[in-house]
């Protein structure tokens, strides 16, 4: 029984030491700041403006406004996306 205790304590010890020398290097470390400049802002430009959406307006019998509604179409799509690769460390 004590031989187990001893071995258990043993292993939580060497676990917190491991555990304390790995967090350590990791946030030893300085973060890696991002140049604005050099992230692509756009690969390919939208062929046409993006629709504005207007409110029909549902009203009572008085003209007080109860609620408006919006119609949304929807439509499958594929999206390009830029691939940026870029070395960080953490």
């Amino acid at each position: 029984m004590k031989r187990n205790v001893s071995l258990f304590l043993s292993t939580l010890l060497l676990s917190l030491i491991f555990a304390a020398t790995t967090a350590q290097g990791v946030f030893s470390q300085t973060p890696t700041q991002l140049d604005p400049d050099t992230i692509p802002k756009w690969i390919n430009e939208l062929a046409q403006a993006p629709s504005i959406y207007a409110a029909n307006n549902i009203t009572d019998s008085s003209g007080k406004l109860i609620r408006q509604e919006y119609v949304v179409n929807i439509r499958e799509f594929q999206q390009q996306l830029a691939a940026i690769t870029q070395n960080f460390t953490i």
